[in-house]
């Protein structure tokens, strides 16, 4: 139907014409909705250069298709293109509708999501508390932005040791992602995931695995038989019954979550090195080592192909497979990758953090 529009638009208005532009701005939002990113940059493109020949420069409808822009280009970790945009989609809405307007948070959430892949958290955090602090005096019509803004809050303060805040943040925007967008749901499955792991954090085991049960309970609900979301929960319960001691469980909840992984296409590369880092971590503690390292190996590749690698995680994996070396008495192998994990976490949480 939006093909269909387009023609009939550029046939009566010609190709260059603001409502053309519009049109290909809704073809950009379809193609995101349908993860089909290429197709969506590429409307959104054409919209935005249609719309900076035919309005003004510090138009609203050209901030709007710049931040729209960039939430596309975040999807493929492209973070210095996207922070080009949404800094001058900013500056043109806070012109256009004032600093405290609901437009302007929508782009101040996007925002801190890109300080947050940069490992920058107190700029995240800030970005998230403007937002919020915004909705919360003006109610988005969506709920769905403002719920973001919560989980992804939470998610710094959980990355910062803040656990108590972050599971208060958890329980106001998991009741809003479950209502608008069901329990099987990827925004949904992350923030319950986080949630029990905060609780995790906490030391609190039997509420970590009361969460990661309910989570696994209503995916499998809700969801296909096989589905690569129920990795999820399995992956949660691994990591819990891990803190706990109780390896061989915790081997058996990461074998079956790497099996779901490994038929996802695309391949989900981070969650799938995390969960083949926690099934080598599994055999570390009953002295596998033999078998643990080629995991850690993998979990390395993994993570080191991602566009832009979890600096976090891949510091970790690094340390726990220089960890076996040492143990083994390898210590000449182990140095270099004791070394190299210290520059991944001093890059990751600054040089004053204790890593």
């Amino acid at each position: 139907l939006f093909n269909r529009a387009l023609d009939i638009r550029r046939q009566l208005l010609g190709t260059h014409h603001r409502q053309v532009a519009a049109i290909y701005t809704n073809l950009g939002a379809l193609h995101k909705l349908r993860n089909d990113v290429p197709a969506a940059e590429e409307s959104l493109r054409m919209a935005l250069e249609i719309q900076e020949q035919v309005l003004e420069r510090d138009h609203p409808e050209i901030a709007m298709t710049l931040h729209n822009l960039a939430d596309v280009l975040l999807m493929e970790e492209r973070i210095d293109e996207a922070d080009a945009h949404l800094r001058r989609a900013l500056i043109i809405k806070e012109r256009a509708f004032g600093p405290d307007h609901p437009h302007v948070a929508d782009t101040v959430l996007v925002i801190g999501v890109l300080h947050a892949s940069r490992n920058h958290y107190t700029l995240a955090q800030a970005a998230f508390t403007r937002a919020i602090d915004i909705w919360e005096v003006t109610p988005p019509q969506d709920p769905v932005p403002f719920a973001e803004a919560l989980a992804n809050l939470a998610l710094v303060y959980q990355i910062r040791g803040f656990y108590t805040e972050a599971i208060a943040l958890y329980d106001r925007a998991i009741p809003v992602f479950d209502e608008r967008l069901g329990p099987g749901h990827r925004n949904t499955l992350r923030a319950r995931y986080n949630l029990a792991a905060a609780y995790a954090a906490q030391g609190n085991y039997s509420v970590a695995i009361r969460r990661y049960q309910e989570m696994l309970e209503q995916a499998e609900a809700s969801l296909p038989p096989g589905d690569p979301a129920l990795a999820r929960p399995l992956i949660g319960l691994a990591t819990v019954h891990l803190e706990m001691g109780l390896y061989g469980k915790a081997g058996d909840f990461y074998a079956s979550a790497i099996e779901l992984l490994e038929k996802t296409d695309p391949l989900e590369t981070r969650a799938l090195a995390f969960a083949i880092g926690g099934l080598a971590d599994c055999l570390v503690q009953q002295r596998h080592y033999a078998e643990a390292v080629p995991l850690y190996r993998r979990g390395i590749k993994l993570l080191e192909n991602q566009q832009r690698a979890n600096l976090r995680e891949l510091g970790a994996m690094y340390a726990n497979l220089a960890s076996v070396y040492s143990i083994e008495g390898k210590h000449k192998q182990a140095r270099p990758l004791y070394t190299h994990s210290l520059e991944l976490l001093t890059k990751a949480y600054g040089s004053k953090h204790v890593v």
